[in-house]
């Protein structure tokens, strides 16, 4: 019997509209979409107005329309954190209302008690492949999170700045990771990397400079040298921003990600074509 696909999604009202596009996305690629449950993860107060987009988006029986399992939770974001995105807010251009979201993934073994392996996606991508091959690919064997490597730690030269107390303790010929995309093990994350992640923001708040781009960060930190490498068509990123990237990789691709300012539900969206075929709603 095959496995059900648990898939964690955290975002803000902004993204509803990315959100909406990508579920009917994963639901048509994917062989069982029956097999698909969606744990989104949202603001306190946004649970009820989500509730009531997914159930306008997707009206239940429907032929036309696929039918989700879902749950919805809401996250109070820890004062200890807000702190932290405060003192870091000069060196990244998301708001703090949205970057608390963006932390709450190193909160999910306490949101989801129950849930073990998960597919953790962002809001803002388009499924092109079958979910399904992407948790076989993922096997956690020898660590516990699966992502797509995109270039090493000394060539990112917009990150941490040249003299950072924290590079010795990194190995700078690792390869970093985009963390909207990834397969982790939250029982893992309970027994031992939950613990991890703490150390690190811990060890960078008295160097708000370093905090780049947040969760990227902490991310990479936390996993330098120890994830597991996915193939580079489940997370063509750089969508938002890139605008050179070449058609016959982007029609490829397994997974779309418009990481960047530029989401295709805006007004200076890119790379629209691509994501209109799953929008429920013209923009």
């Amino acid at each position: 019997m095959e496995r059900q696909l648990d898939i964690v999604m955290c975002f803000d009202r902004r993204h509803v509209p990315g959100l909406l596009a990508a579920l009917r996305s994963m639901a048509r690629h994917c062989a069982r979409p029956e097999a698909l449950d969606f744990h989104f993860v949202v603001a306190v107060g946004e649970a009820a107005a989500l509730r009531a987009d997914l159930e306008r988006a997707f009206p239940s029986p429907s032929p036309s329309e696929p039918s989700f399992q879902y749950e919805i939770v809401e996250f109070a974001p820890p004062a200890s954190l807000l702190a932290y995105i405060e003192s870091g807010r000069a060196f990244t251009y998301a708001d703090p209302a949205a970057h608390a979201l963006n932390f709450s993934r190193f909160h999910l073994h306490r949101l989801f008690p129950e849930l073990g392996k998960i597919i953790y996606l962002d809001a803002d991508v388009i499924v092109q492949g079958d979910l399904a091959e992407l948790d076989r690919l993922a096997t956690l064997d020898a660590f516990p999170l699966a992502a797509v490597p995109v270039r090493l730690w000394r060539e990112w030269t917009d990150g941490f700045e040249a003299d950072s107390v924290h590079l010795p303790l990194i190995d700078m010929n690792a390869p970093m990771f985009n963390a909207g995309v990834y397969v982790t093990d939250l029982e893992r994350w309970r027994e031992e990397w939950a613990a991890k992640v703490e150390a690190w923001i811990d060890r960078l708040r008295p160097t708000p400079g370093d905090f780049a781009f947040g969760t990227q960060s902490v991310m990479n930190l936390v996993f330098n040298n120890q994830f597991e490498h996915l193939p580079a068509s489940w997370n063509v990123r750089a969508l938002g921003h890139d605008t050179d990237l070449p058609r016959d990789t982007l029609a490829t691709a397994d997974l779309l990600h418009w990481a960047g300012r530029h989401k295709p539900w805006l007004p200076t969206g890119l790379y629209r074509e691509y994501w209109l075929p799953y929008a429920t709603e013209s923009i």
